[in-house]
């Protein structure tokens, strides 16, 4: 049968002919209309080669002056090179469409227009004379001329090679979306859960959180989720299964036998802002926190300590420790020394004294100068003695805002979340502040207010110790 090309126009066939070119097995027609070669995109101002910041983003002059990309073929100059979406540039015979190479289809050979699937209205049988062979093209401008499912790829309607939807900025899926919900009801979004199986419900009172997708295909942190917690300290006696483990205040063995804990003694740590500020308070706290500790003061199980927030010296910034645990008459004569040394300093990093604390890492401080104050730290010495396995308690006294001064030693600042995750041993965080620093300590400690009255802190001190754990 002898072969024939339906063409519109006398131009168009010589465009066609003239045009045509074959790379590897992929026969590519440019045709006119389609604006091969040419992107309308605004040029903007004139190159400027010492301008690094723009020849590594501009589409018209992409890492140097002059170096246009192709508007078929890429859409955009990522750190001066021509990328279609997230990877290279698309190879000849394929374009760049919602992020993603299609390449066209342009390759079924054909002798009438009426071998073609004519899947489009548009199908033409385009002679070849550089091969002897005419091939079968959906020719089109736009992309709306093409029927759903596909698009204008280098002048030919192209049946996309679409895929279900993920979080990377394109429109996987070919719905004209970019990272949506497979109903449309909005952003991707998907389960998480730090430890298990996202796709599995966990055990109450933990909970998986959920993740979103965001503009540019980046998923946002884990919101909502109640993570296992370990059962130690005061969460292995609060009746939660806090490890979500179907075990109760206990250990789940091989065998599934739930055995309960039994508590290793009491450790109570008082952190004290000793600063100027707090002057008006420090002999109400001083009452308020050996009377209550007097309660346990025959009970050998519990042990007592003191850090200090700010004070002279060297240790103005920094949180350390006054007295390791010990029992209650070293404690009672230690915590008189507080209230008869003065205060000084005027740094309280409230923040850095709860994390370092609760991750060994709080220092010891020296008196180089024997007036009876500390004024340096010993950086040779760092760590509470917890007894492992006890019940730790941790309360803080002080009238600033959370605060942390890690920065000033060349550390990351301690910020409400990292401090809140640093208690990874069921500690019990109780803060008596100001009504302004409430809001820095309420993830994860309970507020009451300092005040001049010691009968009053004392009565909120007693809720601390509580029935399951003793």
């Amino acid at each position: 049968m002898m072969k024939h090309t339906v063409l519109t126009s006398l131009v168009t066939l010589t465009l066609l002919i003239g045009c045509s070119q074959r790379s590897e097995n992929t026969l590519t027609f440019d045709f006119p209309d389609s604006g091969v070669g040419t992107h309308h995109q605004d040029a903007g101002p004139p190159c400027e080669p010492t301008n690094l910041e723009r020849v590594l983003t501009d589409f018209n002059n992409c890492g140097m002056c002059g170096s246009q990309c192709d508007v078929d073929r890429t859409d955009q100059c990522n750190n001066g090179f021509c990328q279609c979406g997230h990877g290279a540039a698309c190879e000849e015979g394929s374009g760049c469409f919602e992020g993603r190479c299609q390449v066209a289809d342009n390759t079924t050979p054909c002798d009438t227009v009426t071998d073609c699937p004519n899947e489009t209205g548009h199908q033409e049988c385009i002679d070849n004379p550089l091969y002897s062979q005419s091939y079968c093209v959906d020719t089109c401008e736009f992309t709306d001329q093409c029927p759903n499912g596909f698009a204008c790829v280098v002048g030919a309607c192209t049946r996309l090679e679409c895929v279900p939807e993920v979080c990377d900025g394109i429109d996987n899926d070919c719905d004209g979306l970019v990272d949506e919900n497979v109903d449309g009801s909005g952003p991707l979004s998907r389960w998480c859960l730090t430890d298990g199986d996202p796709t599995v419900e966990p055990l109450p009172p933990c909970r998986r959180g959920r993740q979103t997708c965001t503009v540019g295909g980046e998923w946002t942190m884990c919101e909502d989720e109640i993570a296992p917690a370990p059962e130690s300290g005061i969460l292995a006696c609060n009746s939660r299964d806090d490890d979500c483990d179907g075990c109760v205040d206990g250990v789940l063995a091989l065998d599934g036998t739930c055995t309960s804990e039994t508590p290793n003694g009491f450790d109570v740590l008082y952190l004290i802002d000793v600063s100027g500020s707090m002057a008006s308070y420090i002999a109400a706290v001083v009452d308020a926190t050996e009377r209550f500790s007097a309660l346990y003061a025959g009970n050998p199980e519990f042990r007592f300590g003191i850090v200090a927030i700010s004070g002279t010296g060297n240790t103005d910034y920094r949180a350390h420790v006054d007295l390791d645990f010990t029992d209650f008459t070293t404690f009672s004569l230690a915590l008189a020394t507080v209230l008869d040394s003065g205060l000084g300093g005027s740094e309280e990093p409230t923040w850095d004294a709860i994390y370092e604390s609760a991750t060994d890492t709080i220092a010891y401080a020296l008196d180089t100068d024997g007036d009876g104050e500390a004024d340096t730290m010993d950086e040779s010495r760092t760590g509470l003695s917890w007894t492992p396995g006890s019940i730790r308690i941790m309360v803080l006294f002080g009238d600033e805002t959370g605060q942390s001064n890690r920065n000033r030693r060349m550390l990351l600042d301690v910020t409400e979340a990292t401090m809140c995750a640093s208690m990874t041993h069921g500690e019990s965080l109780t803060v008596f502040g100001r009504l302004s620093n409430r809001m820095d300590f309420d993830a994860c400690a309970t507020w009451h207010p300092l005040t001049t009255e010691p009968d009053v802190m004392f009565e909120n001190l007693t809720e601390i110790i509580a029935d399951p754990c003793l």
